[in-house]
């Protein structure tokens, strides 16, 4: 199993004030034992029906360790099947972790909330964030509802290490570590499970599309409109203003996300040509909603190869242009046409 990286549709459930709540007062770096979640979830091809949460922004299966208040970039050995919405040193000045199970089957979500934590050492600071699992689709959301602190950078993830693990590693959807505008208040993602192999679809905007032999996918945090725009061997582009081009390459993109509430998918249902394809992110408006960066990691299949760049992206990092004004370049890959690739960030 495998994941897709996007940005989640879910409204805000304020866990903290849900009468069947449950609270945990964790104390600095502290940890729950076993919480029971309600429902069977499956995370990376194994259902569990408990996690463990940390104070410090993360939840694992079955069961968490306390401590580890210092972050690491994914893969990371010493956590295992973690979901980290913001590992960052945490403190509970005023603050509570709230867990909840909510609706009902076979449509449950459990909610787990860092509500009003602040940055160890900074009490003024105050975030409330929260992890959402739902049952039978077995997605992961991470929502952002207030994240505020006065050291530049720091509560939109310049000290946090963002993203999802197998195990301890090497399979990780890493999104960001040490990387300030990763994350915002009202942002948030969305990671939906697809298996191995041969992708059968993609969920975008609540429509499932095909994705065959090859795909790009393209998912952002911030509720807004950018464009995934691919240069294919023969010269042709696929991007919003030119779906389906036609030409011998081939290849469609499934629709033009403008709000952010799903990703964007170029796809090739069958025979892709083999060669280098150019990939880059167009954002329509260049200061989105006060953030101009994205962060970007990716899954590379050994049948696609070739260099692509991690970190943020900024108004003025411009390599490669698409033939697209104000273009972030994101790589040139070649694929050899032997089996199935896909590549998401």
């Amino acid at each position: 199993m495998t994941y897709i990286r996007g940005t989640s549709p879910l409204p805000w459930i304020d866990a903290c004030t849900n009468g069947a709540r449950t609270n945990y007062s964790l104390g600095d770096d502290g940890a729950t034992g076993s919480v029971g979640i309600g429902f069977g979830f499956n995370y990376y091809g194994t259902t569990y029906t408990t996690v463990g949460i940390n104070s410090n922004g993360w939840l694992s299966f079955p069961s968490a360790s306390s401590g580890l208040w210092s972050n690491y970039a994914l893969p990371y050995s010493g956590i295992s099947n973690g979901i980290f919405a913001f590992w960052d040193d945490l403190y509970p000045y005023s603050g509570t972790v709230c867990t909840v199970t909510v609706g009902s089957a076979p449509n449950r979500r459990f909610i787990t909330q860092w509500n009003n934590y602040s940055f160890l050492g900074d009490p003024s600071s105050a975030l409330t964030f929260q992890i959402s699992l739902t049952e039978s689709t077995n997605t992961i959301d991470v929502l952002y509802h207030s994240m505020y602190s006065s050291t530049s950078g720091r509560a939109s993830g310049g000290s946090a290490t963002i993203g999802i693990q197998n195990g301890t590693g090497p399979t990780v959807d890493h999104v960001s570590t040490n990387t300030p505008m990763s994350v915002g208040p009202s942002g948030s993602l969305r990671w939906s499970p697809t298996t191995s192999g041969t992708p059968t679809g993609v969920c975008a905007s609540g429509t499932c599309v095909g994705s065959g032999v090859l795909r790009f996918t393209l998912g952002w945090a911030h509720p807004s409109d950018f464009d995934l725009h691919v240069v294919t061997p023969c010269g042709s582009h696929i991007y919003f203003g030119s779906l389906t081009p036609g030409g011998s390459c081939g290849g469609t993109q499934d629709h033009d996300d403008t709000v952010g509430i799903g990703p964007e998918n170029t796809f090739w249902t069958s025979a892709a040509t083999t060669g280098s394809y150019t990939v880059c992110v167009v954002p329509w408006s260049q200061r989105y909603g006060g953030y101009n960066a994205f962060s970007v990691g990716a899954y590379v299949s050994n049948t696609l190869t070739g260099g692509y760049r991690n970190g943020s992206y900024y108004y003025s990092d411009s390599t490669t242009d698409c033939s697209r004004y104000s273009a972030y370049y994101v790589g040139t890959f070649y694929y050899n046409g032997t089996s199935s690739s896909y590549w998401y960030w």
